[in-house]
């Protein structure tokens, strides 16, 4: 019985200590956290702040139309051949691609006139996976 109590002495203790160290831990807390708001606040009030946060917005929507051209070109391309097609396959869905492979040669047409029907390699890429795992 009394090798319980010096254990639960022991629980007593560390139980203490935890809950005094999560006292200070709480009470700092607050502090740091306003500090570190009030800085926050701080910087995105600046003027220059705001004009290279909306020159970052216009580069990354223009990159993204640029992205989006390109793309409807490749597509556009890929439309016309099926050689084309699966280098375009290759290039955006390469684990697609690699399953693409496997398929047999009226099953990769089937595909092709998927992508040619619907205009999206999402539409491909989900008429491969059907077919694959048929």
């Amino acid at each position: 019985m009394k090798i319980c109590l010096i254990g639960l002495d022991r629980h007593i203790l560390l139980f203490r200590r935890v809950v005094g160290v999560l006292i200070v831990v709480l009470a700092w807390a607050p502090v740091s956290a306003d500090s570190y708001l009030d800085a926050l606040n701080e910087e995105v009030s600046k003027p220059e702040y705001v004009r290279d946060a909306e020159q970052e917005i216009q580069r990354v929507s223009q990159q993204q139309d640029h992205d989006s051209q390109a793309m409807k070109r490749d597509v556009s391309t890929a439309l016309t051949d099926i050689a084309r097609f699966e280098n375009l396959l290759q290039s955006k869905y390469p684990a697609t691609y690699q399953v693409y492979l496997k398929l047999n040669k009226t099953s990769k047409s089937d595909v092709f006139q998927t992508f040619q029907d619907g205009r999206h390699l999402t539409d491909a890429s989900k008429k491969v996976l059907e077919l694959y795992l048929r």
